[in-house]
């Protein structure tokens, strides 16, 4: 998805610059925006969106109807997993990493909040989005995890940290450094709720222990596999969920495996220990 950007509105229409975003993160936007009359059953509104996506030319014809509607779900069950982190505890921060044109901070709006996207991103978005309390914008490359460390801050908080389907697909060595950013760095209590697909496979260290470890599946150029785990980042246990909560979160694993991780990302729940 490539968007024209003017830099400065004062600036004559020479100034404007092209800024390449992933195909998934305007899918995002559009599920977003479209939710009320593709989904009215599901109750996800998002007038910011809407008028994002309009501002921007989007079309919703580049989007099947079938994945705007699976889209939205996704959207909407980590919508529901955050808001139930922030009841679970109070004075957390939210942060998104690289969420692109996603508004969760906007459609959050009680919550603290910090969004943290690549410098170019990072601009267009505070042009784009308007400001509300409790919610800041930070530019920074992804493979720097010293972003970890700002948003801690002094308080050393709680994070939920929200990776969602708009940085897809995501190489595996980009994962890692994620990863690994995380691990050393987050406080532990934080939580991560984390898209993947079938090019960053996640999966438990042990798959019948209900607090396995994270393991990431990388592969080279041959195919041969390499696993990364990290002792630190735990799955939740499914049984833990409110019951609207853990029918959610299956759901959207369903439909991931039904499609192999293509096209329609899994999500992952973790905890730092």
């Amino acid at each position: 998805m490539n968007i024209d950007i003017d830099q400065q509105q004062s600036e004559p229409a020479a100034r404007l610059s092209q800024l390449a975003l992933p195909r998934s993160a305007g899918r995002v936007l559009a599920a977003c925006a479209s939710c009320s009359s593709l989904c009215p059953d599901l109750p996800l509104r998002d007038p910011l969106a809407e008028r994002v996506f309009g501002y921007l030319g989007g079309r919703l014809e580049q989007f099947s109807a079938s994945e705007l509607r699976c889209t939205a779900f996704r959207a909407h069950v980590i919508d529901q997993l955050a808001t139930d982190y922030f009841q679970r505890t109070p004075g957390g921060l939210g942060v998104g990493v690289w969420s692109f044109l996603g508004t969760r901070a906007h459609r959050l709006d009680q919550s603290r909040w910090v969004d943290v996207d690549p410098p170019s991103v990072a601009k267009l978005r505070s042009h784009l989005f308007p400001e509300r309390p409790r919610w800041l914008q930070l530019g920074s490359c992804l493979c720097n995890p010293a972003w970890v460390d700002a948003v801690h801050g002094k308080s050393g908080r709680e994070l939920l940290v929200v990776v969602d389907e708009s940085v897809l697909p995501l190489c595996g060595n980009a994962m890692m450094l994620l990863l690994d950013g995380l691990s050393r760095r987050a406080r532990a209590g934080s939580e991560v709720l984390l898209a993947f697909d079938a090019y960053t496979p996640l999966r438990p260290s042990l798959p019948l222990r209900r607090d396995a470890a994270l393991e990431l599946v990388l592969r080279d150029a041959a195919g041969q596999e390499s696993i990364v785990r990290y002792p630190r980042l735990r799955f939740v246990d499914e049984d833990l969920y409110p019951e609207q909560l853990g029918t959610g979160i299956a759901g959207v694993n369903a439909v991931a495996r039904l499609h192999h991780g293509i096209g329609a990302p899994a999500l992952a729940h973790l905890k730092l220990v």
